[in-house]
């Protein structure tokens, strides 16, 4: 016997549950969102509209997400989107004062 204290999750049950996770997120067929933050390549005007839409991801309530707004256009999968009111990439995670649902 080992004096050793007994971990509650030996390796193959961690093993078998990073599986499980890992599965059912390739299952989902979904990639995370993106973190849509670098602004630097947009200009003062552009910088100054975001600041002032107060855009933030992730957004405190999902129902309030970008990739609910009718201003929202999605980029490719894990990519930033765009918005209609130029503010630069936006996540679909994300969100601002401008939401309106689509």
């Amino acid at each position: 016997m080992s004096d050793a204290p007994q971990s509650p999750l030996n390796r193959r049950d961690f093993l078998v549950l990073v599986g499980a996770t890992l599965g059912a997120a390739a299952c989902k067929n979904e990639a995370l969102p993106a973190t849509c933050t670098d602004i630097s390549s947009l200009d003062e005007r552009q910088q100054t509209l975001r600041a002032s839409l107060v855009y933030v991801e992730p957004a405190a309530d999902p129902q309030q997400a970008c990739s609910g707004c009718i201003q929202y256009e999605a980029g490719a999968p894990g990519q930033c989107g765009a918005c209609k009111l130029d503010i630069g990439p936006v996540s679909p995670a994300g969100t601002c004062v401008a939401f309106a649902k689509a």
